[in-house]
């Protein structure tokens, strides 16, 4: 999991981070998931729904992302609501690369 460690000189907090953070951020849906949570919050059903895939997997893919401190959750009775941690801050050049993601077919095979 990610975590902040002690201010360094004049840059403030630094993010350390750990290789299954890495893993986290190598599947692709992971990364729509990102793209999509950079415009604010969202539920797994509108997650769901807009990567045309079951409830089931996006939850999957957001217990992992959740796991490894990239978005919070807020959960209520009916639903769960996922946004960015407030800690990732996202540079312009990020938000680029993340919007410029094309949604992946999926393989007859996979059942992401």
């Amino acid at each position: 999991m990610s975590s902040l460690n002690t201010p360094t000189s004049n840059t403030g907090f630094y993010l350390h981070l750990e290789i299954s953070d890495f893993e986290a951020l190598a599947n692709i849906r992971r990364l729509e998931v990102l793209k999509m949570l950079v415009n604010g919050p969202k539920d797994v059903k509108s997650i769901a729904n807009a990567l045309k895939i079951s409830t089931q997997a996006a939850n999957r893919h957001l217990r992992i992302l959740y796991r490894s401190g990239f978005i919070e959750r807020k959960a209520t009775i009916r639903n769960d609501t996922y946004k960015l941690h407030y800690i990732y801050y996202i540079s312009p050049k990020g938000v680029e690369i993340l919007k410029s993601i094309k949604p992946q077919q999926p393989s007859k095979y996979a059942n992401t």
